[in-house]
This record gives C-alpha cells, structure tokens and sequence, in this order.
C-alpha cells in the first residue's frame, strides 16, 4: 500500500513517502497467495520538468513492480519543458491506452509560472483534484489511517453523548522548510510505527525519500533512507 505526502509551504513544497510494498504471489499454479514484502522499493520520482511524482496502491503492475511503469511514464513523456498541469492528462492516457488500469493514486507537485502546483489523481476514476495552493496545506494518499487520526475532525462517544472534536489547527503558512520536513518525518515514520502495531501485514513503513521543490530547482533532502547533502 505505502503512503505519500505532499506539503506546501510559502518556501516551498515538500513530498515524502516510505519504501513498503506488500505484494500477493501464488504457490504454484492453484496454490494459496503469500505475502512478499519489500522494505526497498521507491514512492516519490524527481521528474526532468522539476515536478515530483508520488503514489500509493497496487505494488504490481504487469508482472512488474509499478515503479517500473512509472519511471517509464517520466522517461517517455515528461521533457524539460513540460507544464505541471498536462502530467495528470499524460499519465491518465499512459495507463488508459495500455489496456490495463491499475488501482494507485498519485500525487502530483511542482512549480508553474512560479505558482505552486498539486494535485491528487486517481487513475481508475479518471479524477483529478487541485488543491488550493493559496491556502498552504497537506495532502496524503495511501495507508493514512495514523494521519486521519492526528488530522482529521474525530468523534468521541456513543450516541448522544458523542462529541465532534475539530481538526487541530496546523498553521501551514507559517512553517520553515525545516519545520515541514520535521513534520513529514514524524507523519511517515509515526504511520510505519503505528502499522507495526496492528493486526495483519504492516502497510506502512519509514521515511524513506523527501523531496524538496522550489522555483529555482527541485532536490531531495532524503533518498533511499540516507540523508542528502
């Protein structure tokens, strides 16, 4: 499953995600499905245009992990010179002309005419929504069950003692580039520790890439778990 998350500041946007992939093989032929699972595999691509590419959802594709399909995308479709806004439009014909639509979302960040640029796609519904970059925020996809807990409106309680707590107030306009990668590193790693706890097969894991976005260029601060320079 994994989960990503992209957030956008005044200085910047910054998108991270884990490395945890849970996948289904048969034992031969008519065999019961086993679980593989990969602590390795990448969530988040640097794309030549200067925008980042996330996703969550199906680990496979085509007998293939998706990140195969994926860098193919980048590779063959997104130039140098390619606007933020026609990647959602490219990536849905990509999957849509092959045949076969895998069920992932991604999230999609990057600068435009110097105004920051994200949005949330989901491939087998063809939906695209833009986020309100004016008004600095987050947004996730994936295993976000941690995350709608710390973030989201929660009830308390049982019927008519039940009680709607609002979502805690995040002052995202407010935050450094250091502030927001903090938090991306709590959010991550908090969902992986949390995933570990519960019943079943973890669907998250630990900060793996963080990328940081800006007119002037786009870096990651974290690749493959290891701090960047």
């Amino acid at each position: 499953m994994a989960l990503a998350i992209t957030v956008f500041i005044q200085d910047g946007i910054l998108m991270a995600s884990d490395a945890l992939d849970v996948s289904y093989v048969r034992v031969g032929e008519t065999g019961p499905f086993q679980p593989f699972v990969s602590h390795t595999s990448t969530h988040t691509l640097l794309c030549p245009n200067g925008a980042g590419l996330s996703f969550a959802g199906t680990t496979t594709y085509k007998n293939a992990p998706l990140i195969v399909s994926v860098k193919e995308f980048i590779r063959e479709r997104v130039k140098p010179d390619t606007r933020v806004d026609d990647i959602p439009w490219m990536l849905f014909d990509h999957y849509y002309s092959s045949g076969e639509v895998p069920r992932v979302s991604f999230l999609l960040a990057g600068y435009q005419d110097g105004e920051q640029k994200v949005s949330k796609l989901r491939l087998e519904t063809k939906a695209c929504e833009v986020m309100n970059t004016k008004s600095k925020g987050i947004a996730w996809t994936g295993e976000a069950s941690f995350l709608t807990r710390l973030l989201m409106p929660l009830h308390i309680g049982e019927g008519e003692e039940s009680k709607l707590l609002p979502k805690p107030e995040m002052p995202w306009g407010l935050y450094t580039v250091d502030e927001a990668a903090k938090i991306l590193r709590f959010l991550i790693d908090g969902a992986g520790e949390y995933a570990s706890f519960k019943a079943g097969l973890a669907q998250a894991g630990k900060l793996a890439d963080l990328l940081y976005l800006t007119p002037e260029g786009s870096r990651f601060l974290v690749k493959d778990g290891k701090e960047q320079q």
